[in-house]
């Protein structure tokens, strides 16, 4: 093989890889990021020490909580005896990959990315209704009932969460951001992770508005007055109770 020819083939390789003899100027393409979800949802908390009347004067909301309801319909009963409180967040961590040259000069990529949805629900039935055992486990079955709801359509989004987090890492730059210099590196990468960290915001807002748009359908005037038909059935059957 003739020397023309050997660096011919030299340079084509560089080529092909990012690099010339001037060095990286473009980055090579590289497999797709690891994209994980997971969902972590904690043990729900019951409370009883709160009467009706101080359920309906309200409870302070954290950031990202949200309500669903249970009152009365008996003659006389028109007052709050359950609520449930149920925070919905997340967390985002991200790993990155660089590909440099001999003069600093730098490409980078997403390694992977871990979304993870968290979960708390805090159940509170009212004080006074303790008492009667029959009634307290219908509204405690009604209150697990949203909660069975919530974790049902949080599992059913988790794949299109992920294909969406996959498919913004892509519109950033999963085969390459850069070259860079040296210098430019952490705050490149830096400019990487708000990106993302913005593109997966919505994601957790829709999520919160899927969950919410499903739970009306068991807060009807119909559905409460038939489950307080059934008072002195067993309501806190497994299939009304959250997962542990």
């Amino acid at each position: 093989m003739g020397f023309l020819s050997a660096t011919a083939i030299l340079l084509k390789q560089h080529a092909a890889s990012g690099l010339v003899a001037a060095g990286l100027v473009v980055c090579p393409v590289k497999p797709p990021p690891q994209v994980y979800v997971h969902f972590a949802a904690e043990k729900t908390l019951y409370i009883t020490d709160f009467s009706g009347a101080q359920l309906a004067q309200g409870l302070t909301t954290p950031s990202g909580a949200s309500f669903a309801s249970h009152k009365g319909t008996s003659p006389g009963t028109d007052t709050l005896h359950g609520v449930t409180m149920r925070q919905l967040g997340h967390h985002l961590r991200m790993g990155f990959n660089t590909w440099a040259d001999q003069d600093g000069k730098a490409c980078l990529y997403f390694e992977h990315a871990t979304f993870t949805i968290t979960y708390q629900a805090t159940v509170f039935i009212a004080k006074e209704i303790m008492d009667d055992k029959c009634y307290a486990d219908v509204v405690r079955a009604h209150e697990n009932h949203h909660i069975i709801i919530d974790l049902d359509t949080i599992r059913e989004h988790i794949p299109a969460i992920k294909t969406q987090l996959l498919q913004h890492i892509r519109n950033i730059g999963y085969q390459g951001v850069g070259p860079v210099t040296a210098e430019q590196k952490a705050a490149k990468r830096k400019e990487m992770k708000k990106q993302l960290a913005a593109a997966a915001r919505p994601l957790v807002r829709q999520l919160r508005l899927q969950v919410a748009q499903r739970q009306n359908k068991i807060d009807t005037p119909e559905n409460l007055a038939q489950e307080e038909a059934h008072c002195g059935a067993k309501t806190d059957t497994p299939e009304n109770t959250p997962p542990k």
